[in-house]
């Protein structure tokens, strides 16, 4: 019998390797003498996120490791010690055009201005500063060039893009507290904890940030906007959901300007960066159908100055230039795309943000004047040719449970196939369950169930015992016991209450 495609599953785990799996692969080569501090090296370089490192012996070694299928269309970065740089560098350069970074290692003086190639980034003979300069590079590369993560064919996969619509629609339903605030900061202080730049800019975030001034925070150099379109680009809800109090932020107030900027006339606004080449060719394969944007899409009015973003790229290089032209129609009034120049740091650039997974198709993509041209339409979802594709869906899983005010309640179903409702608390349980059980969800319930009972000093003082003494082990005595938490579960299953379900958890 043939089955369709899983939507949800109690049981199933994160795919934790899903970007990696998805996204070019980022190589570390080590073409050293033995001389070299390799051992400690490697150490160092182990501590590199999402980074595959090779040790390449001989030239010829070197040129064979590249070369592979695996290796070759992604970011290459060749870590070379001095003997192989006086025999053979110039000869590498020519021959490997694949090569995104060079770094000379060496204990012995060096004279840099021998090595005239833009890829080249220094000589280092620490170990700390030559693999802090790795991280900065591969970080400064990633966030000007656009993976394939950060485009979700719609048409190749409508059940995982179902999926996580839905999984931003219960997010839209969330009220958010300081604790989720606090959760976020405290991921991204240990995520820079060796960064005191970065360290400055969270604390300034922390004292000063409030949820109007969201567009300007977010057109800061910071690693707010690094962050923040990281998650979103990752596919794991788990990060995804601790930025949950800023992407509500941001897709409110742009809906708010918007709103302010109705505009009859059709208008074209343009987005210059830079793309890996298979990421081209399946756009280039893709023309006539939809795509969504896993993240918020910065793009200017002014072509000459997204044609400065796209920068010049070789021709035979993995990365190439690329300039999208997005047309919106006059008529479509739900798409939404604000023009934040007002607000944002940045004035000159005249930016127009598009919020979180914006829908549009693909027109055209054709290499004219030594760059890539992709047209775009944006579209909503009244497009016809969205309708189509994600209807089924609509059909099996029905949200009018939990997204607006007319539903029946929970108990009340009867388990048939055709009952949508149902899956879609299948659903919801599912995304709920995926998510971490961690120290700030236990105390973003606790506060919840303070508030919900704060004229009740029998439950106030049985929430003061759950907080000092429940453990997991505890979970079925307390739910079995007549208190506030089994009052409160009941009540929240019987209204399907998302925020009191998702504290909850």
């Amino acid at each position: 019998m043939a089955t369709r495609p899983r939507l949800f599953a109690r049981t199933c785990e994160v795919n934790h390797n899903f970007v990696q799996t998805s996204s070019p692969k980022k190589s570390i080569i080590l073409l050293l003498d033995i001389f070299s501090d390799v051992v400690h090296l490697r150490h160092k370089l182990d501590h590199l996120s999402n980074c595959h490192y090779f040790q390449a012996y001989t030239t010829d070694h070197c040129l064979d490791l590249i070369n592979q299928d695996d290796i070759k269309d992604g970011l290459v970065l060749l870590i070379i010690s001095t003997p192989f740089v006086d025999f053979d560098f110039d000869t590498l350069l020519e021959i490997m055009p694949q090569l995104s970074y060079i770094y000379l290692f060496n204990i012995t003086p060096y004279n840099q201005n021998s090595v005239r190639d833009l890829r080249f980034r220094g000589i280092f003979d620490n170990v700390q500063l030559l693999t802090e300069q790795i991280r900065q590079d591969i970080e400064n590369f990633e966030y000007s060039t656009y993976k394939s993560a950060d485009i979700q064919y719609i048409l190749g996969d409508s059940a995982a893009f179902f999926w996580y619509r839905f999984f931003f629609n219960i997010l839209d339903h969330l009220k958010h507290t300081d604790i989720a605030k606090n959760e976020m900061i405290s991921r991204v202080r240990a995520i820079y904890e060796d960064n005191m730049c970065r360290l400055e800019e969270i604390g300034l975030f922390e004292n000063a940030y409030y949820s109007d001034d969201v567009i300007n925070w977010y057109t800061t150099e910071s690693f707010f906007y690094r962050g923040l379109n990281t998650a979103l680009r990752s596919y794991d809800i788990n990060e995804i959901f601790l930025w949950r109090f800023y992407i509500s932020d941001l897709d409110r107030n742009l809906r708010k300007l918007c709103s302010k900027q109705m505009d009859s006339q059709s208008k074209c606004v343009f987005r210059g960066q830079r793309l890996y080449t298979y990421d081209l060719r399946k756009l280039a394969t893709s023309v006539g159908k939809l795509i969504a944007m896993t993240s918020f899409l910065s793009t200017t009015s002014d072509y000459h100055l997204a044609k400065i973003f796209a920068g010049n790229t070789p021709v035979d290089s993995p990365v190439q230039s690329v300039i999208y032209k997005i047309f919106i129609a006059s008529n479509t009034n739900k798409i939404v795309c604000a023009d934040i120049s007002e607000l944002s740091v940045c004035k000159e650039e005249d930016e127009h943000l598009f919020s979180i997974r914006s829908l549009f198709r693909i027109e055209r993509v054709e290499y004219s004047d030594n760059i890539w041209c992709i047209d775009l339409t944006a579209v909503d979802e009244d497009d016809q040719q969205f309708c189509t594709v994600i209807n089924p869906w609509k059909a099996k899983i029905s949200e009018q449970s939990f997204f607006s005010e007319r539903h029946e309640p929970l108990f009340t179903r009867f388990l048939i196939d055709q009952n949508s409702s149902f899956l879609a608390f299948q659903l919801l349980t599912d995304i709920m369950l995926r998510l971490h059980q961690t120290d700030f969800a236990r105390q973003e319930m606790i506060e919840m169930c303070r508030l919900k009972y704060g004229n009740s000093l029998t439950d106030l003082e049985k929430i003061n015992e759950f907080e000092r003494s429940y453990q997991h082990s505890h979970a079925i005595e307390w739910y079995t016991t007549n208190s506030f938490l089994y009052q409160l579960l009941h009540q929240a299953l019987w209204m399907e209450d998302i925020d009191t379900i998702f504290k909850l958890r």
